[in-house]
């Protein structure tokens, strides 16, 4: 079994909590009122904690692949990411059979390198290129695309593993293998 990527912990739930105690400690020394401090810091508490899920995915996006699927925490929607950083124990993980891959791609950022054996005329497709409005959904500069058989379209952040260009190109080479397909690189055009 391969894992990929940060498991989410406790971390951003501490950070959280610290700038909500600080922002109701600071609305007491201002106001001297114990009900607008608590107020504040519940309002601070939640703002963070949504400010912190925008860049959830980025910072914890775990993943791993076995000989049958591939396992990824699910962060579609911004209820899923404030879950995970409420529960971190209790991810929404998703399961993925090699058999629903329709196509694969390594989408890499500009001025990025790509693992050693793979470009135009090793097994990815150095043709496409994604279109710079899309790419305001997906942070990352390094991730694998995966587009499903029922339409839907699963990326699979590789930002943690970007320096371990061996590692990465071992990974691709057996998602092809277990799913048939060659994989494509898509450059960010940014």
């Amino acid at each position: 079994m391969k894992k990929i990527g940060k498991k989410i912990n406790y971390l951003p739930l501490t950070i959280c909590l610290i700038i909500g105690i600080v922002i109701s400690y600071l609305m007491y020394l201002v106001s001297r009122q114990v009900f607008i401090s608590v107020l504040f810091g519940i309002i601070g508490l939640i703002v963070s904690i949504l400010i912190y899920s925008l860049n959830l995915s980025n910072s914890y996006n775990y993943w791993q692949i076995d000989d049958r699927e591939i396992q990824y925490n699910n962060y579609d929607t911004t209820a899923q990411k404030v879950q995970a950083i409420i529960l971190p124990l209790a991810t929404n993980r998703r399961t993925l059979k090699f058999s629903e891959i329709s196509s694969i791609a390594l989408v890499i950022g500009k001025g990025m390198e790509m693992p050693a054996e793979i470009g135009s005329e090793g097994a990815i497709d150095a043709s496409a290129y994604v279109v710079d409005s899309a790419l305001q959904h997906f942070y990352s500069p390094y991730y694998l695309m995966l587009k499903l058989k029922d339409g839907r379209k699963v990326d699979l952040d590789l930002s943690k593993n970007k320096t371990d260009k061996a590692n990465v190109e071992r990974l691709i080479k057996e998602i092809e293998l277990k799913t048939n397909l060659k994989a494509k690189l898509v450059k960010q055009s940014l």
